[in-house]
């Protein structure tokens, strides 16, 4: 049972509670950046004392975060109890563990071939409110995402995902797993070359802070369409097994 509840720990992060009162009263929550420099008198200035000029050059990198992209990066990160949300060059969101560095979840959306843009694909952030989190993208489009919803479903799907990997583990002695097997299962990628009928496609999706790319198919043997979100439920002999996005949260 313990085993199960860590695995579905997940679930229980990433949680997004912020009313308007919350966004109002920003300045009488110190351990959080609600809203674009922090509160409605714009300064940008927090209270927090616990780096203070007796101890700030004694400071240590605890994590970094590298993005596969070498364009201009404008955000002003959103802190939400213990979540920090960002976007990233070209088109994206993601979620990340404050104290860590781990990625939660993450949304990307793809950018128009024929995008003409005038100073490069940057991006100031994200908004949130209530249970949603906002961006505007590079390609004008204005987009809500349902963070509590992404980060309950996410959870259960890597739970889901990991505990079938472990049962497979614990009692299959004939298949051999390689450091990709633990790595990309329960990744959530997008489709960029579509998955044929009974064929495969190719998915991209982040690992470790990095753009990567793997063939893809159904175990169904269904097709896929361009640009469909799904997760890898297992990956074998090169090939990653994937399942729609939807019919997880559905």
């Amino acid at each position: 049972m313990r085993t199960l509840l860590w695995l579905l720990a997940p679930a229980l992060v990433a949680q997004v509670n912020v009313p308007y009162e919350r966004i109002r009263d920003a300045a009488k929550e110190p351990g959080n950046w609600l809203t674009y420099s922090r509160d409605y008198t714009g300064n940008r200035y927090s209270p927090l004392d616990q780096i203070h000029r007796g101890n700030v050059g004694k400071l240590r990198i605890a994590w970094m975060r590298q993005v596969n992209e070498t364009d201009g990066f404008e955000t002003s990160p959103i802190v939400v109890d213990g979540t920090l949300y960002i976007t990233e060059p070209p088109n994206g969101v993601v979620a990340l563990d404050a104290r860590t560095g781990r990625q939660l979840w993450s949304y990307h959306k793809e950018i128009p071939k024929d995008l003409r843009l005038c100073c490069g694909k940057v991006n100031r952030g994200v908004a949130i409110l209530g249970d949603r989190v906002f961006v505007g993208t590079v390609d004008a489009h204005l987009v809500a995402l349902a963070s509590l919803a992404i980060s309950t479903a996410a959870g259960l799907i890597a739970g889901m995902v990991v505990f079938k990997f472990m049962v497979k583990l614990m009692h299959s002695s004939e298949t051999q797993l390689n450091e990709a097997d633990y790595r990309m299962e329960g990744s959530l990628c997008t489709v960029t070359m579509p998955i044929r009928a009974n064929g495969t496609g190719e998915v991209v999706f982040l690992l470790g802070g990095v753009r990567r790319s793997a063939g893809a198919r159904t175990d169904d043997g269904k097709p896929i369409e361009k640009g469909a979100e799904v997760v890898i439920e297992r990956h074998e002999n090169g090939i990653a097994y994937v399942k729609r996005w939807d019919e997880f949260t559905s």
